[in-house]
C-alpha cells in the first residue's frame, strides 16, 4: 500500500478499497495520540471506503460502554444549556430542577438521546446484528445513566449570582468570546499550533477558569495530559478567551468522584507548545509516509483496534496469534468443509488439527460459506478444547468474520 491523500489503497478484505485521509488542518489530542500509537490504524480509520457507506472514516466498532459515554454526555450538554437560560439569581440545585421542568424531566432527555445513539447503529453497516440488543442493554440501564448524570451535574460550580450566559443548543459558536458562566462542549481551537479540541465543560469566572471532562471508564494516566492539551487549547484560543483568563482548575470527573489536577504554569504552558509543536510535526510525516506504519501489539487485540482486520501486518505478526490457554481471540481461517448447520471444518496456521467453526448469526454464517474458496478473518472469537472431538471456535454475537479477496495460501 503506498499512500498519498485521496490516493485510492486496497486491503486483503473483500469490499474494502478504500482512498486514503487528506492530511488534517487541525490535530486534536486523541488524534495525536492514534498516530503515534500507530499511523497505520489511523488511516485506515480516517479513509473513505465507498463500497460500504458514504461517510468518511471506517465504520465504528459499536461498544455498549462507549454508547453508554456519549449518552451520558449528550444528555448533561442538553441539560447544561437549558440551565443557562434559567435566573442565576437562584442556586444551581434550583437550576437544575427549573431546566429539567423545561425539558421535560430526566427520562425524556435520557430516551432521545438513546434514540439518537439507537438511530447511529441503525446507519452503522458493522451494527445491523447487534442494534436490537444493544438498544435492548441502553434501555436497560437507563437508571444507571440518569443516577451518573445526576451526581455528576451535583459537582457542577454553583455561579449563582453571575451574569447569565445567552446559549443557543450544542457547541458555543466559533468566534464568540466565553462570558461568565458554566459552557458545555466547547471548541476551542490554536490556529498557528494546528490544534483543536472540544472542552467537555468550561466555567468562567472574572479571573479564573476551570475545565473539566467527563469520563465514563476509570481514570487513566492519560487523562491529566488531555486536560492540560485543554489548558494550553485555552490559553491560545484567542477568541474564545480574549481577556487571557488562567485556568486554575482541571478535573477529570468520573462517574464515582473527580481528580483535580494542578493547571500548568506559564512555564509549563510554553513548554507544552514546544512539545505539541514536535509531535504535529511527527504525525504529519507519519500520516504522509507511504505506506503509513503498521505497529503490530498486544494493544491490538486488548484495545479492540477497529481496523486490524485490514491490516496485513497484524496478521503476520506474532500478536495475531491465539494464547496458549484457550479464549478469545482472532483467527485467519481457510479450507470450509461444512459440517452442519452453521458449523464446519477449517484450517489456521496456529493449530495442526483442523477446527470445529460454529457461527452464531445469518451473517457470520453467510460471509464462511460465501467465502469457501479464499478464507476469512475472524475477530473476537472463543475457543473451546474437547477430550473427544476437535477443538471448537465459536462466533459469538460480539465476533466479526471478513471474508478475504484471496486465500493466504495462494
Amino acid at each position: 500500500m503506498n499512500q498519498a491523500a485521496g490516493e485510492p489503497f486496497d486491503t486483503s478484505v473483500e469490499g474494502h478499497s478504500g482512498s486514503w485521509p487528506e492530511l488534517p488542518s487541525t490535530w486534536s489530542f486523541s488524534s495525536l495520540s492514534e498516530v503515534e500509537s500507530c499511523a497505520r490504524r489511523y488511516s485506515l480509520d480516517k479513509a473513505t471506503y465507498p463500497d460500504i457507506w458514504e461517510r468518511s472514516g471506517y465504520p465504528g466498532l459499536p461498544s455498549l460502554p462507549q454508547i453508554e459515554g456519549n449518552v451520558v454526555h449528550g444528555c448533561l450538554e442538553q441539560i447544561m444549556n437549558e440551565i443557562n437560560g434559567v435566573s442565576n439569581a437562584m442556586p444551581h440545585p434550583e437550576r437544575v430542577v427549573a431546566a429539567l421542568q423545561s425539558l421535560g424531566g430526566y427520562s425524556t432527555v435520557i430516551n432521545a438521546a438513546v434514540e439518537t445513539e439507537v438511530n447511529k447503529l441503525r446507519a452503522n453497516p458493522r451494527s445491523r446484528d447487534r442494534v436490537t440488543s444493544l438498544e435492548s442493554e441502553l434501555r436497560r440501564k437507563q437508571g444507571e445513566m440518569r443516577l451518573d448524570i445526576q451526581i455528576r451535574l451535583s459537582r457542577v460550580p454553583d455561579l449563582s449570582g453571575a451574569p447569565r450566559v445567552s446559549t443557543e443548543s450544542g457547541h458555543v459558536p466559533r468566534g464568540r468570546a466565553l462570558s461568565f458562566g458554566s459552557h458545555p462542549e466547547v471548541r476551542l481551537e490554536a490556529s498557528a499550533l494546528r490544534l483543536t479540541g472540544i472542552a467537555d465543560l468550561i466555567v468562567v469566572e472574572e479571573e479564573a477558569c476551570e475545565i473539566r471532562d467527563y469520563k465514563t471508564g476509570q481514570p487513566k494516566e492519560g487523562h491529566e495530559d488531555q486536560l492540560r492539551f485543554y489548558a494550553l487549547l485555552w490559553a491560545k484560543d484567542s477568541e474564545k478567551n480574549p481577556r487571557e483568563i488562567p485556568v486554575t482548575r482541571l478535573a477529570a470527573d468520573y462517574k464515582d468522584g473527580e481528580q483535580v489536577f494542578d493547571p500548568p504554569s506559564e512555564q509549563d504552558l510554553e513548554r507544552l507548545e514546544n512539545i505539541v509543536r514536535d509531535r504535529v510535526a511527527s504525525a504529519d510525516a507519519a500520516v504522509t509516509a507511504g505506506p503509513p506504519e503498521a505497529r503490530p501489539s498486544p494493544e491490538c487485540r486488548s484495545n479492540w483496534c477497529p481496523v486490524r482486520h485490514l491490516c496485513d501486518e497484524y496478521w503476520a505478526s506474532e500478536f495475531s496469534a491465539p494464547d496458549p490457554e484457550p479464549g478469545f481471540c482472532d483467527l485467519e481461517l481457510t479450507g470450509t468443509d461444512e459440517s452442519g448447520p452453521r458449523s464446519w471444518f477449517m484450517s489456521s496456521v496456529h493449530y495442526s488439527e483442523r477446527l470445529l467453526v460454529r457461527a452464531k448469526t445469518p451473517t457470520q454464517a453467510d460471509a464462511i460459506s460465501e467465502s469457501s474458496d479464499r478464507g476469512v478473518r475472524a475477530l473476537n472469537v472463543r475457543i473451546t478444547e474437547s477430550e473427544e472431538g476437535p477443538m471448537t471456535v465459536r462466533l459469538t454475537r460480539f465476533s466479526e468474520v471478513w471474508p478475504l479477496v484471496s486465500s493466504p495460501n495462494s
